[in-house]
This record gives structure tokens, C-alpha cells and sequence, in this order.
């Protein structure tokens, strides 16, 4: 028995039948090709304005870059120029102690009922 004939003899029909079942679904194919391929041009110019964008932004991180850099060489420079403040305002510190007692003892005498301490605490205080 020949491939093309069926077990009655005749020719194989089935495919000839089943053809426009076949086309109506590759024309449903075509339609949501078609559907999706309207979104294209839109797609691109949102794609085009994020390129504009990011090549802006690459151009201000570049110059950023380039601020920090500097400025690594500035903090290198504050950090030399605190070290050798250190040991002058330890001193500072050192000299003040005895006066921050003063004032201390000053202004718990003053919360006592003694003469105050602050002339700012005898006018009330502006807001």
C-alpha cells in the first residue's frame, strides 16, 4: 500500500483538511506578531531617552570622579595639618582646666542664692 493512499484506497485528505485549521492559526500567529511589532517604535525612543540620559549621567559621574580625587589629596593634607594642631590644643585644654573649675564652682553657687554667676542669667532670655 502506497503513503498516500489511506487503508480505503483513496488518497490521504487528512493534511488538505486540516490545512485551514493550520492557517487560521498561523495567521493568529501573525496577528500577535503584528501586535507586538506596534510597541517597536515606542520601545526604541523610551530606549533612545534612557541612552541620553545615562550617557549625561556618565559624563557628570566622570567629573565627580575627578572631584573626589582631588579631594582624597585635600584630606590628606587636613589630616597633617590636624596631627600637628593636637598636641597645641591638648595644651589648650590643659591651660582652660583650671578656669572651667571656676566657672564651675561659680555657677553652683549662683543656683544657691549667691551673686550669679552669668550676667546673661539675670535679663530673661530672648527667643
Amino acid at each position: 500500500m502506497p503513503a498516500e493512499e489511506s487503508s480505503s484506497g483513496l488518497p490521504l485528505i487528512g493534511p488538505v483538511l486540516g490545512a485551514p485549521r493550520n492557517i487560521s492559526g498561523a495567521l493568529a500567529d501573525l496577528r500577535s506578531i503584528a501586535e507586538g511589532m506596534r510597541f517597536l517604535p515606542e520601545l526604541l525612543r523610551t530606549l533612545a531617552m534612557i541612552e541620553a540620559r545615562v550617557e549625561s549621567l556618565d559624563d557628570e559621574v566622570k567629573e565627580m570622579r575627578r572631584a573626589v580625587d582631588t579631594l582624597n589629596g585635600q584630606v590628606g593634607e587636613l589630616d597633617t595639618a590636624i596631627s600637628k594642631l593636637e598636641p597645641h590644643l591638648e595644651e589648650m585644654r590643659a591651660s582652660l582646666r583650671p578656669l572651667k573649675r571656676v566657672v564651675g564652682r561659680m555657677s553652683r553657687a549662683g543656683r544657691r542664692g549667691g551673686e550669679p554667676s552669668d550676667p546673661e542669667a539675670e535679663s530673661p532670655a530672648e527667643d
